[in-house]
């Protein structure tokens, strides 16, 4: 599956450390498997799913719909990757 930031995510993904990064991009490739793998939990109260890389949280929705330029279909849309503490409170 393609994983897809959102500008907000992609913002954020710039400004993180290259160690944390680094932790980072090997869930975002765990995350492009089908199905996603990982640390995932859907969200309690709101639609999505967060999958957890040690002190970060990378919350997404699953567009099953989505069609790439391959014809391969599925996308993951990260809209939001956070320190642990202050993810949850936008919503």
């Amino acid at each position: 599956m393609l994983v897809l930031l959102s500008p907000k995510a992609d913002k954020e993904y710039k400004r993180i450390n290259e160690p944390d990064k680094t932790r980072l991009n090997k869930t975002l490739i765990k995350l492009s498997k089908n199905p996603p793998e990982g640390d995932i939990k859907k969200l309690a109260g709101r639609d999505g799913y967060r999958a957890r890389t040690g002190g970060w949280r990378i919350l997404f929705d699953i567009d099953h719909e989505y069609v790439n330029d391959n014809g391969e279909k599925g996308a993951i849309i990260v809209y939001e990757i956070s320190p642990r503490g202050g993810v949850y409170k936008g919503a």
